[in-house]
C-alpha cells in the first residue's frame, strides 16, 4: 500500500495511471485525494497524516 499519498500532482493523467498500474490500494492523506482516485477507479482509504496536526502556513513568494 502507498501511503500518504496527497496533492494535484497526483490528479494529473500521467500520475493517475501510474497509481492504478501499481495495483495495490492507496491509503491517502486527505478526501480530496480519496475522492479524485475513486473517481480514476484507483483504490483508496483514507488514512490521514500526522503533518495534519500542525497549524497551516502560506507559502509566501
Amino acid at each position: 500500500m502507498l501511503a500518504g499519498v496527497s496533492g494535484p500532482q497526483f490528479r494529473k493523467q500521467a500520475d493517475l495511471r501510474w497509481l492504478k498500474a501499481f495495483g495495490q490500494p492507496v491509503g491517502a492523506r486527505d478526501r480530496q485525494t480519496v475522492d479524485a482516485l475513486t473517481a480514476a477507479a484507483i483504490p483508496a482509504s483514507l488514512i490521514g497524516c500526522a503533518t495534519l496536526t500542525l497549524p497551516r502556513y502560506v507559502l509566501r513568494e
